[in-house]
């Protein structure tokens, strides 16, 4: 086999190529290159390497075996899966939807990599709401989160409300008395002002910023912000810029969940609920520990859609799952260490012409920073076709896609109510949340559902979601795709 050239290379296929495809393939180049035809002096040496792609990727064992080896041998520093929606795509007078689930893991040459120390800042509101239980609780689960922290992380908290007060500049952990101390000395009073919280925050993450570290922000806020979302949002785009992601904390119900999520998704982040104020302290450490695993930062996903073909949604399943703003490139977040990063990307391909007998949804790359090694922008190649086909395809999509469009559509069902009884629509809205309710009950999601249903008599009342209903059924339909019931472990 050629040093520069794969079997896959060799006959110019995708490495998702069809029996049909590589008989084809072979039979074209062999026509071109046998020794009886052609003159060229190395035409014999390349027909032998052709004809033992041939024989190798043909035989469905020996293929088998051959794509473990140079998924092995790769340099690549991540695995990339893909599972699509529909073997072929139909050719036919009407546009059509077509699925993809990309996962991303570290290779088993780069999985034994150390993990690198954490530089994080939490970044409190200490408004007046936040008085009481909230900011008790609050104050332990930090406590708590310094206590884990090893001696090569570096943490700083800030705290604020109409201003921005550094409680604790960035550093590494000296004295854990002094800190809680400090911590424990928080007080409420005045306003929410997000921004001056932030941009304080932003810049003690920026005073240790390296690539070498898991340069982090969590905001944990309970109310909404007026008059600098703006800022905000921009903050959130010099944070992506300088590989700082966000992660926002939304307690109570008073806070902007759809600012939220713009401001975190920008960084590659995700937005939480926290429904009841002593789960503070076990997602704290549910996501130092998550911190503590990752692999690689800073993925984002460039994709130029193939003729015909718009990318009209991209959901990340896991690790967190949310809906991801399409645009040229799309900040996916991180990969942890032992665990996958998953996606499901939605094409919306115009009808296709007889001529074409290999879709292309999209080309692109995965871009990537190792921690580890950070000296480059790690880039790798993604190609995502499908074969055409004039007969309907009657397949079912593989069960790891239905069940996240399952998923996914229970969550598209409650942002589409919203937005009827934002428009006023209440009695179509009441009934999506009415067969809502019907196909949770179905997948055994009692408590969600029950929220449904008495939002859905709430809307014939009052024309209505409830603050707390909104959120609830929003991050619990969201929460049905979180790892735990998405996937498991990668076996190594």
């Amino acid at each position: 086999m050629s040093p520069k050239s794969n079997f896959y290379e060799l006959l110019g296929l995708q490495p998702d190529a069809t029996a049909e495809e590589i008989r084809r393939a072979y039979h074209d180049a062999a026509l071109k290159l046998h020794p009886d035809v052609s003159t060229s002096p190395k035409a014999t040496e390349l027909f032998l390497e052709i004809q033992e792609a041939y024989n190798v990727l043909s035989d469905q064992k020996e293929r088998k075996t051959y794509d473990k080896k140079i998924h092995t041998e790769s340099d690549s520093p991540i695995s990339i899966d893909m599972l699509y929606s529909r073997s072929t795509v139909t050719i036919f007078e009407e546009s059509q939807l077509v699925y993809a689930l990309v996962e991303l893991s570290a290779s088993k040459k780069y999985s034994t990599q150390p993990i690198p120390p954490i530089n994080i800042c939490l970044i409190i509101d200490r408004s007046t709401s936040m008085h009481g239980i909230r900011l008790d609780t609050v104050k332990t689960s930090a406590i708590e989160l310094v206590r884990q922290l090893k001696s090569n992380d570096t943490i700083s908290i800030v705290t604020f409300s109409d201003r921005a007060e550094v409680l604790l500049p960035a550093g590494r952990r000296s004295d854990n008395n002094v800190i809680e101390n400090q911590i424990r000395m928080m007080r409420a009073g005045g306003g929410t002002e997000i921004f001056q919280g932030l941009e304080a925050g932003f810049e003690e993450v920026r005073r240790n910023l390296r690539q070498t570290l898991i340069n982090h922000i969590i905001l944990l806020t309970d109310g909404r912000t007026y008059g600098d979302e703006d800022q905000c949002l921009a903050l959130a785009d010099r944070a992506a810029a300088s590989g700082i992601r966000i992660t926002g904390l939304g307690m109570g119900t008073d806070w902007n969940d759809v600012f939220l999520d713009e401001l975190t998704t920008r960084t590659g982040g995700s937005s939480f609920y926290i429904s009841k104020i002593n789960d503070i302290r076990q997602f704290l450490q549910e996501k130092f520990s998550s911190l503590n695993q990752i692999f690689a930062e800073r993925v984002s996903l460039d994709l130029r859609s193939g003729s015909g073909v718009q990318l009209s949604s991209v959901f990340r399943l896991q690790p967190d799952s949310t809906d991801l703003p399409v645009r040229s490139s799309i900040r996916l977040g991180s990969i942890p260490k032992n665990k996958k990063l998953s996606i499901l990307l939605e094409f919306y391909v115009s009808p296709i012409s007889k001529d074409i007998k290999r879709l292309t949804l999209a080309n692109g790359e995965i871009s990537l920073v190792l921690p580890f090694n950070p000296s480059r922008i790690s880039k790798v190649p993604i190609s995502l076709t499908r074969l055409t086909g004039e007969s309907p395809s009657t397949e079912l999509p593989p069960q790891p896609i239905f069940r996240a469009l399952s998923q996914i559509s229970l969550y598209r069902m409650q942002e589409k109510a919203r937005q009827e009884v934002a428009e006023g629509k209440v009695q179509e809205a009441g009934k999506r949340l009415q067969r809502l309710a019907t196909q949770l009950l179905a997948i055994g999601a009692h408590d969600l559902a029950q929220t449904a249903l008495v939002e859905a008599e709430r809307i014939q009342q009052t024309h209505l979601l409830s603050a707390e209903g909104e959120k609830r059924i929003k991050y619990g339909t969201r929460s049905l795709m979180l790892p735990a019931r998405a996937g498991e472990e990668i076996e190594q």
